[in-house]
Parts: structure tokens; sequence; C-alpha cells
């Protein structure tokens, strides 16, 4: 669960809180999860954390983003009309701007998971 730049890991039986980081801002944060992992976006920073645990694993800057979409250890965000795809571990795979195409907030689908913008 997360809001305000706070992401909580809370056990899906009792609702109890396990734990909980807070980003550097307190704008609106971003939450995919795959293979024992949550990521976090909030505004250009992507946050690795341990799901069980909710250590940090890692933090990287990724440009103005919205939408982020993670599955197979790949993880896929948004934004301003430009896709990345990052590893697991952090490492940009590839960045595609789609030059004359436009600016804007960035649906994202891969593997029958599907992340939507905010932006109407």
């Amino acid at each position: 669960m997360g809001f305000r730049g706070n992401v909580f890991g809370l056990d899906p039986g009792t609702g109890k809180r396990l734990w909980s980081w807070k980003a550097d801002s307190s704008l609106q944060v971003r939450l995919a999860v795959d293979e024992g992992r949550v990521y976090a976006l909030v505004v250009a920073v992507l946050t690795a954390i341990d799901l069980s645990t909710g250590t940090v694993l890692w933090t990287v800057d990724v440009g103005a983003s919205d939408t982020i979409l993670a599955t197979n250890g790949l993880i896929l965000v948004g934004g301003m009309g430009a896709a990345r795809a990052y590893s697991r571990d952090g490492v940009k795979l590839w960045e595609d701007g789609f030059p004359g195409k436009g600016m804007g907030g960035v649906a994202l689908a891969f593997n029958g998971i599907v992340a939507q913008t905010d932006e109407s």
C-alpha cells in the first residue's frame, strides 16, 4: 500500500503493518510488485524494496515518470511520452522517447498486465 511518498508492507490476511518506507518526497507513489520485490515510483525515482523485510535494495533516477509495471524481473516505467525498461537489479535495459509522437501520460501493457496513467 502506498500514498504521499509512503509505502507500507501489510500482512494480506490480517492487515497488520509489517514495515514502512518513506520516500524523499511526499508526492504520489506508484507501486508494482514482482518476484518478492516492491517497486516504488515517486516522480523520477524508482526504488526496489524487499517485499518481506522492507529493506531498500536500490534506487535509480528514471526521469519524469507516472506509470510503472513489473513482470518477470522486468520493470517498465513511462511518462512524458517516453518508456524505459530496467532489470531486476536497476540497470537500464532500453529507453524510447518516441520522437515526434508528443508528450503526456503513458499506458503500459506487457504479459497480460496493464498499467494506466491517471492523465485523461
